[in-house]
C-alpha cells in the first residue's frame, strides 16, 4: 500500500475514482416537470453514445403512392396519354385510381386506369378498367397507385426504391460553472443548511439540464471548425419539422385541433408527447370540458401528464413552463404546439475512445491558490430527431373558441 505524504485533495480522490461525479441519475429525478422531453427520452432509454461531435444518419421513406396530373387543360374520356408531375413514381402494369368528386352531377364512382408505358412524365394508359365513372380527368387530378396487375408469364416488373437521405446533428458542449468563496462556505445561512456550495450545485444542475432541453426543442445544427477550438450546436425538434406545420391564424378551435391530429398522427406512434405554451393548454382545457376525452393527470417518470384522446391518437400533454411569451409582449413560444413522436427522438452523448462525456460534475476545477471553490457541470451531448413526418408543429395560437 502506497503512502502519500501530502495534503489530501479532490484531485487525488478523482484520480483514485473515489469521487462520484456522474450526475445523470440525479438529473432524472430532479424537478422532472422542468424538462419533460429530456426526462422522458432518458428514462425510456432513448439515449445512445456518439463517437464524434457531429453525428449523421440516413432516413428512407416508403415509395410515394400518390401522384398528380400536370397539364394545362382537362383530359377527355378517350385520352390515353397523360402528363404527370413526377413520372418516376409510376411503372408499367400499375393500376391507378383517379378519385372523382361527388356532387354537381358527379356520381362519385372512381375511374381505374392501367399504365402501359412510362416515358419521362408522360404516361400511356388504358382508360376506365372495370367500368367505373370514366369521363374527364382534370388538369390537376390526384392519382393513387393501387398496385400492379402483371401479365401472366410476363417479364420482371420495374424495380422501385427510394433514395436514402442523410441528416446531421451535433453534440453541443454545455458548461455550467459554480463558484463559492471559502468564507461563504464556512458561513451558516438560512435556507442553505448544507452550505452555499451544495445549494448552488442543485440550482445549477436544474439550469444545466434546462439548457439541454431548450436545445432539444429550439436548437439548429451548427458547426464551426477552428484550429484553436471548434464549436458545435445541436439540431432540435422545431427546426426538423418541415412537413406537418400548421398556422392556426390566431384562433384554435376544436375542429382545427382534430384536423391537426389528422396529419400529426399519420405516421409513427398513436400516443405522442404534446409540448405547448399557455394559450394552447388553456384551449385543451376548454375543449375537454364536458367531453369524455380527457384522462386524469398521471405521472410518467415523474412528469405530470394529462391525456386527451382522439380517434387519430392520444395527446400526452406536458406543461412546459418555459414555452412562454417574450419580454414585453415580444415573440416567444407561448403560441406554439409541438407533437413529438418520442421513439423517434434520441439523446446522443459523446462517448468515444472510452471517454464518456455525458453530464458530470467536475469539482475544484481551478487550482490557483485563491480562497474559493470552482465547480462545473459539463455535458457534451445533442439531439437526434428522426423521421420529421412523425412529428407536427402548430403556431400562431393566441386565442381559442
Amino acid at each position: 500500500m502506497a503512502i502519500i505524504n501530502m495534503t489530501r485533495t479532490v484531485q487525488m480522490a478523482s484520480q483514485e475514482t473515489t469521487l462520484k461525479r456522474d450526475v445523470d441519475e440525479t438529473m432524472l429525478k430532479l424537478e422532472p416537470d422542468a424538462a419533460p422531453l429530456w426526462v422522458l427520452t432518458n428514462n425510456a432509454k432513448k439515449r445512445a453514445p456518439a463517437i464524434a461531435p457531429k453525428f449523421e444518419w440516413f432516413e428512407d421513406a416508403e415509395a410515394p403512392l400518390w401522384g398528380q396530373v400536370n397539364n394545362g387543360t382537362d383530359y377527355a374520356s378517350n385520352a390515353t396519354q397523360i402528363t404527370v408531375a413526377d413520372g418516376t413514381i409510376f411503372a408499367v402494369n400499375d393500376l391507378v385510381i383517379v378519385p372523382k368528386p361527388t356532387g354537381a352531377g358527379q356520381s362519385g364512382l372512381d375511374e381505374i386506369i392501367l399504365v402501359t408505358t412510362v416515358a419521362g412524365n408522360l404516361l400511356t394508359v388504358t382508360r376506365n378498367l372495370g367500368g367505373g365513372a370514366g369521363g374527364t380527368i382534370t388538369a390537376t387530378s390526384s392519382l393513387r397507385i393501387l398496385g400492379q396487375a402483371c401479365v401472366e408469364g410476363g417479364p420482371v416488373p420495374t424495380v422501385r426504391s427510394t433514395q436514402k437521405v442523410p441528416h446531421k446533428s451535433a453534440c453541443q458542449f454545455f458548461r455550467t460553472p459554480i463558484q463559492t468563496s471559502d468564507i461563504m462556505e464556512a458561513t451558516e445561512a438560512y435556507a442553505v443548511p448544507e452550505g452555499e456550495r451544495k445549494y448552488q450545485m442543485g440550482v445549477s444542475l436544474v439550469r444545466h439540464r434546462s439548457e439541454i432541453e431548450a436545445a432539444g426543442l429550439w436548437g439548429q445544427f451548427y458547426e464551426d471548425l477552428e484550429s484553436t477550438g471548434s464549436r458545435w450546436a445541436t439540431d432540435g425538434v422545431k427546426a426538423r419539422i418541415a412537413t406537418n406545420v400548421t398556422d392556426f391564424s390566431t384562433t384554435i378551435t376544436y375542429s382545427a385541433m382534430l384536423q391537426f391530429g389528422e396529419t400529426g398522427f399519420r405516421y409513427g406512434e398513436k400516443e405522442k408527447l404534446c409540448m405547448a405554451g399557455p394559450h394552447v393548454l388553456s384551449a385543451f382545457d376548454f375543449f375537454s370540458a364536458n367531453k369524455i376525452l380527457t384522462n386524469v393527470q398521471d405521472s410518467v417518470f415523474g412528469v405530470t401528464i394529462k391525456k386527451i384522446v382522439s380517434n387519430h391518437g392520444t395527446y400526452m400533454i406536458a406543461n412546459n413552463f418555459r414555452m412562454e411569451a417574450g419580454i414585453a409582449g415580444a415573440a416567444g413560444f407561448n403560441d406554439e404546439l409541438y407533437l413529438i413522436d418520442l421513439p423517434s427522438v434520441t439523446y446522443r452523448y459523446l462517448a468515444g475512445n472510452g471517454q464518456n462525456m455525458n453530464t458530470k460534475l467536475w469539482q475544484d476545477v481551478v487550482k490557483d491558490g485563491s480562497a474559493r471553490k470552482v465547480d462545473e457541470y459539463r455535458t457534451v451531448a445533442g439531439w437526434q430527431v428522426r423521421h420529421e413526418k412523425k412529428h407536427a408543429r402548430g403556431y400562431n395560437i393566441t386565442q381559442f373558441a
